[in-house]
């Protein structure tokens, strides 16, 4: 391994523990009765967000000035059977790290603003530290090598949101937003669960740049169209209940129930966003059968039509907005890359 590529791999990891170190901070933290103060509290995120926007702009900026090539860097395996093994795969490409870098840079401007909008909030502890899960889970679904990393980071950005939007637990209608949206999420889950069993049991590893990198797809993965149908329709389902696509569209005005940093960015911005990575991340994939191409296009496509006509008809801001961004995820997530574009 060259000096480069070595450089890239321990900014990336400094990137990954930075928002890891956060959470165990903020959650020590909140054991004794005596809260931390406000200006402590944000000056822990605000050297955690700067470390981890400088690293990631370090990588990126290291990757593409050293014209270095794609790589899966296996930082450890978990534990190894007769089958296979489970490792901690990271995919480290230009558009992974592009998407982690400006994922970074949009949570630490909402951080900036959560300061003062939380300000004198009795919950100011708990939701930097679910900020924190929810960072760490986007850049871990941005830099997923392996179906489970994908799926720890797909664990954290559900865990988080849904707590995030039952922030303001002493009001009922937030509560019963957020477990709506919490079922929604595991049923998504449950897909994404599915998806990783069957990629174990029919290529013998998790390895997502095997499935997802165009050029190795039809050589070394799976063959059978029935296959590969199978497990892009898992995959579907659970990008279609995180990026709220027909038939889940209904949670994503229940999110606005949240704090207006979190609502505003991360279910406008990036929690809805992160499954439309994903898709495009298993272009190769899904353009390998023709029923899976064409049930993402239909998906993308229902989702945009019914949500540019919703937002036609809402009466408050906050819920047009959110219609808004919903058909541009529909949009996106309905043109389905042929290519990894790595």
């Amino acid at each position: 391994m060259n000096a480069p590529s070595r450089v890239v791999q321990v900014f990336i990891l400094i990137a990954l523990a930075s928002p890891a170190l956060l959470i165990g901070a903020l959650a020590i933290a909140s054991i004794p009765k005596r809260p931390l103060a406000e200006r402590v509290v944000a000056r822990m995120t605000s050297l955690s967000v700067l470390t981890m926007v400088g690293s990631l702009g370090f990588s990126l900026f290291t990757y593409l000035t050293a014209g270095l090539a794609p790589q899966t860097w296996t930082a450890r395996e978990w534990f190894t059977t007769t089958s296979g093994a489970l490792e901690l795969d990271l995919l480290v490409d230009g558009w992974g790290l592009t998407f982690a870098f400006v994922a970074a840079v949009i949570c630490g401007t909402v951080s900036v603003f959560s300061y003062r909008y939380l300000h004198l909030e009795r919950g100011f502890v708990r939701y930097f530290t679910l900020y924190a899960c929810f960072v760490l889970g986007v850049q871990l679904v941005a830099l997923a090598g392996s179906i489970e990393v994908l799926f720890a980071g797909w664990e954290l950005l559900g865990l988080s949101s849904s707590l995030l939007i039952a922030f303001f637990h002493e009001r009922r209608s937030p509560v019963k937003n957020g477990m709506r949206v919490f079922a929604i999420y595991r049923a998504s889950d449950g897909a994404m669960l599915v998806a990783a069993v069957l990629i174990h049991h029919l290529i013998g590893s998790g390895s997502l740049s095997t499935l997802f990198r165009a050029g190795t797809f039809t050589e070394e993965a799976i063959r059978s169209p029935a296959e590969i149908t199978a497990i892009s329709f898992f995959f579907l389902l659970a990008v279609a209940g995180k990026s709220a696509l027909v038939p889940f569209s209904n949670w994503l005005p229940r999110a606005m129930e949240g704090p207006t940093p979190s609502s505003a960015v991360y279910y406008g911005a990036l929690s809805v966003h992160a499954g439309c990575f994903l898709l495009w991340r298993a272009g190769p994939l899904i353009h390998s059968s023709a029923l899976a191409t064409i049930l993402v296009v239909l998906a993308g496509a229902a989702t945009a039509v019914f949500a540019a006509l919703a937002a036609r008809v809402q009466t408050n801001v906050k819920s047009a907005l959110s219609y808004a961004t919903l058909t541009q995820v529909g949009v996106y997530a309905g043109i389905p890359r042929a290519s990894a574009g790595t």
